[in-house]
């Protein structure tokens, strides 16, 4: 039931919302803080990390929304929470330096 419960939460939550952030170049800064945010509560649980190092480019944007200085702090932090926890999971960390 557990385990059940949890892939529900993924699939509901984290491949929706990397998905979301990969296939956007033009998003507002509300639509990628409640993605980012969405992945960042997510990417605590383990099979969240690996959801969200299996989805091809997320790292990578995420890692860029960190960086961009012209977007508002929370998107920012919330992109920067979201790294540190995939980077927990080692195929995420080789992503994440890679970028």
């Amino acid at each position: 039931n557990l385990k059940r419960r949890r892939k529900k939460a993924i699939n509901g939550g984290v491949i929706p919302a990397v998905t979301l952030l990969c296939n956007l170049e033009n998003y507002t800064e509300e639509m990628a803080r409640m993605a980012t945010q969405v992945i960042m509560n997510s990417t605590i649980d383990q099979a969240g990390k690996a959801a969200a190092v299996e989805c091809e480019g997320c790292v990578e944007k995420l890692c860029k929304i960190s960086c961009d200085k012209s977007l508002i702090h929370t998107l920012r932090s919330n992109a920067v929470n979201a790294v540190r926890n995939i980077i927990e999971n080692e195929k995420g960390l080789h992503q994440c330096t890679s970028t």
